[in-house]
Formats: structure tokens, sequence, C-alpha cells
């Protein structure tokens, strides 16, 4: 919920401009308060004293005291989580609205669009006649929210998977390298199909894009791409094979929300089997696709009333197949970008967000 003015985080005085919870709490501590929550993890205090300040940011922190200090302010999500389902974690988390329509926008995708409206500011990106508050993006806006995309994704993998703030940095990493393009890629094919039809625009990012029948818009910027040619042309190829799969995308049946919900797990649970993660996280991931897949069968027999939803299965498998192309052409164009135009490294990126992060 809104506030009227900056207050601080009961737990860790950080400056807030909305509660969680329904207290004076930042979405970080609310966050980690519902993850020790629904894992019942028991910590220990790291000085025995039951005493520790906790403070943001700072290194060896004690997560006893800080989820003490969240049960003595009140804090509780008890009713939040009852019968609550990976599907309605990825909803709160992920919630979205059609571009052009006046709703107010909650937790992922509302804090991509504030720091994506401020980049777009610094960018002077030039604003589309239609939709409302959406952007013409370049190459450079593109690349630039790079590390707003990444942190997002951090924290949501960290809301809908509470053990993934337990990992090794090492499995973080993997993990979040083999999702990061399928971030984008579900995120642009959702947003671009509520709005093709309507505006001819296709969506890179949630308040920019281009129009769908000029893929080489994006790279026309002499001001940041110089007279790099070679660069110019891999951008333009880079879109192209964008778009051939977006169209792919589009011409499949259209998806509910709720189904939209369930795609996004099941792409993040289809891990590259080059990973090698250890047996107990993809062990992990399996049954989480699993779950969500029962769940979305419940939900095509008791809400939709279908006999036979085979199709909208495969449709959904499709499209999941298509959301892992996207993430490899972006992956193996990122390596190329980096290596040869010195344009950022999505590895560093990576790492950096994670460092502030968790």
């Amino acid at each position: 919920a809104a506030t009227n003015s900056t207050h601080c985080c009961l737990v860790c005085s950080v400056s807030i401009r909305e509660t969680h919870l329904g207290i004076n709490a930042c979405r970080a501590c609310a966050l980690f308060f519902k993850r020790t929550r629904r894992t019942q993890r028991a910590y220990t205090c790291r000085r025995g004293t039951g005493k520790c300040v906790f403070r943001k940011h700072e290194p060896f922190s004690c997560k006893k005291c800080r989820f003490e200090r969240c049960l003595t302010i009140g804090m509780d999500n008890t009713k939040e989580d009852k019968d609550e389902s990976m599907l309605d974690r990825i909803k709160e988390e992920y919630d979205h609205a059609n571009i052009g329509i006046d709703r107010v926008f909650r937790l992922s995708i509302k804090r991509r669009i504030d720091a994506e409206m401020r980049l777009a500011e610094i960018h002077n990106l030039p604003r589309c006649d239609s939709p409302q508050d959406f952007y013409y993006t370049t190459a450079s806006f593109y690349y630039d929210t790079y590390p707003i995309t990444i942190k997002e994704l951090i924290v949501f993998l960290s809301s809908i998977i509470p053990e993934f703030e337990e990992f090794e940095e090492d499995v973080k990493f993997s993990i979040l390298k083999n999702l990061i393009g399928k971030f984008y890629a579900l995120g642009a094919y959702f947003r671009t199909s509520r709005m093709y039809l309507k505006t001819g625009k296709c969506c890179s990012t949630p308040i920019a894009g281009f129009d769908i029948g000029k893929n080489d818009q994006w790279i026309i910027e002499s001001e940041s791409l110089g007279e790099n040619k070679l660069l110019r042309s891999t951008l333009a190829s880079h879109a192209t094979d964008f778009l051939d799969l977006m169209y792919k995308m589009l011409r499949t049946d259209d998806i509910t929300e709720r189904e939209f919900h369930a795609l996004i797990a099941i792409s993040f649970c289809e891990m590259d089997s080059t990973l090698h993660l250890p047996e107990k996280i993809q062990s992990h991931f399996e049954s989480t696709k699993n779950a969500v897949l029962a769940e979305l069968q419940r939900y095509y027999r008791e809400r939709l009333r279908l006999a036979d939803y085979s199709s909208r299965l495969g449709n959904l498998m499709s499209l999941s197949a298509a959301i892992s192309e996207i993430h490899v052409i972006s992956e193996k164009n990122s390596r190329l970008y980096s290596t040869l135009f010195d344009l950022p490294c999505e590895d560093q990126m990576i790492r950096d967000a994670l460092t502030k992060v968790c």
C-alpha cells in the first residue's frame, strides 16, 4: 500500500514509500519474512545474544535477529499465504496490465516500469502517439535496462522460490544466466500479444519497443553506434531473428492470464541440461514444474470446464519452446556484442546484481 510520505522500515531502517504486510516494512524485509515462514527455517544468532541490530547491506547480518524483529513489530502473512498456490505467487509478483489501460501496476512490472521511465528520460526516448506512456526503444536504452531486469529477476525468483536465497552464488549465477533471456522474452511476448493488433507495436521492455514492420528502427541512433556498420548489421540480424520467433508465438492461440503465469513457471523450470545443477536443486525445479502442471489441469477442468485440454497444453509447450529459442539467440548475441563491440558483458552485470541484491 502506498504511503503519503517517506517512512522508515521498522526492521532495517531504510526509507520506504509503501507498506508491506500491513506495516511499515520494506519489500526486502517482507520477502525475507515470508521466505522464512514458508521454508520454516530456524536461524541461530550470529553473536549468541539475540540483540543484533540489523541494517540493510551490512555484511554478515544476523538472520535470526532480523526474523525476531519482524515478529516483534507484528509482521504476519498467514492470511496472505493461506491456500496460496505457485501460480498465485507468480501472479502476485508478476502482475501486469494491458498497455494503454489505466491500472495500478504492482510489484515486479511496476518496479521495472518506474525504473525504466527514469531511464527513458535520461536517453530522451521519443514517445509514441499510441499507446500512452510507450516509447520507441534504442539499442543503448535496451542494454541499459539489463541491470534493472536482472535485479528484478533475482527478486522475482526469491519470491516464488524461497530456497533461491540459500543457493550457492555460482548456482544462482548459472540459474540467472539461464533465465534472463527468458524473462525478457516472456514479458515481450505477453505485452506484444495484447497490443499488436491495435497498434502494430512490438514490445522489447515494459515501456518501450518498435513498430513491428520496422525491425531496424531501434538501431537508428548514430550518436551511440557511430559508423560501426558491422554492429548495426549484427543488431539488425538479431532483431530479425527475434521477430521471426515473435511472429511464430503471436500465431498461436490466445492464452489467459492464468496460462501466462503457468508459462512463466514452465519456462523457468526447464533448465539447460548443460548447467549441471546439483541434483537437489534440479529436483526442486522439476517438482515445481509438475506441481504447476497439476494446478493448470485443475484450472482447465474446474474453471474453464474443459474435458479435453490437450491442445491448450500443447500450445503452452510450443510457446515455452519459442521462449527458450529467443533466450539462446539473446545469449549468443550478448557474448558476441561484449567480445567484438565492447558492449556491456551480461555475465558481469549478473554478478554485479547478485552482489547488490542478495
